[in-house]
């Protein structure tokens, strides 16, 4: 049953990769609003292809704001993306990926190189002009893949696009579980090559992915937004605040089998 569900999941993504290749194709001829829904339906479709649902808890920002996220694995992008479009700032190296970084690229990322200070201020000019336009941009300020025992420190640096600007900051707590509401440990991508990733992803039975949309907040102050965004992720992923002790829900890089 297992090699069944791995076969014909290969067999759905590669199709999947064909068809978006071949959808790429098209996109400069289509207006704004159809790329948007189908940038959504894009994403939405690889997850159900993996066995990954989404529950969201909560209401989604109606206008232009920035989604912030503690991050767990590469499926967090397209579990945010199958809401609405969205343009999310990655590191540069993802550019290079073999086929998902070119369709992420065309999905509308933005790329940070960071080991240029300049490009930075360059970034935080787009975010600026992207939610001054009703879009979302998503980022996830631990700067790399958590470990699911803790959040770590949100950098702040690109909060600076939003602060002072009268712009809304919209945290999302991000955790995988079971069809028993267990952590799932199958899409823990922490210190693990994306090809093994991957594997346990498909070799896994059922996936649910939650997302706990937390309250809205805005301020003048880029480490305050940092810090009070850190902290209502926390509180939605039941950490003490304030605290590094781990955390029950979270916990899924204890062990590596696939549920």
């Amino acid at each position: 049953m297992v090699l069944l569900r791995i076969l014909l999941r290969i067999i759905g993504v590669t199709l999947w990769i064909v068809s978006s290749l071949v959808l790429i194709l098209f996109q400069p001829l289509w207006p704004s609003r159809l790329q948007q829904r189908i940038i959504c339906n894009w994403s939405g479709l690889l997850l159900w292809i993996l066995g990954v649902s989404v529950h969201l808890k909560g209401d989604m920002p109606q206008g232009g704001a920035l989604l912030v996220a503690n991050h767990l694995s590469w499926l967090d992008i397209f579990v945010i993306n199958c809401h609405r479009a969205t343009h999310f700032v990655a590191k540069s190296e993802i550019r290079t990926w073999p086929v998902l970084g070119f369709l992420v690229t065309r999905a509308g990322t933005f790329y940070l190189d960071r080991g240029r200070g300049r490009d930075a201020l360059r970034v935080m000019q787009d975010i600026r002009a992207i939610l001054g336009q009703g879009e979302w941009v998503a980022l996830f300020p631990e700067g790399g893949i958590g470990d699911g025992k803790t959040i770590h420190t949100f950098r702040s640096f690109l909060f600076e696009s939003v602060a002072g600007h009268a712009l809304e900051v919209c945290p999302l707590a991000i955790c995988y579980v079971d069809s028993q509401g267990k952590p799932h440990t199958a899409p823990a991508w922490f210190d693990i090559p994306f090809v093994l990733s991957f594997i346990r992803i498909i070799s896994a039975r059922r996936i649910i992915a939650e997302i706990l949309v937390c309250k809205s907040i805005m301020g003048n102050d880029r480490r305050m937004l940092a810090h009070e965004a850190r902290e209502s992720i926390m509180n939605g992923l039941g950490f003490p605040l304030g605290s590094t002790v781990h955390s029950k829900k979270l916990s899924i890089v204890k062990t590596h089998r696939s549920q």
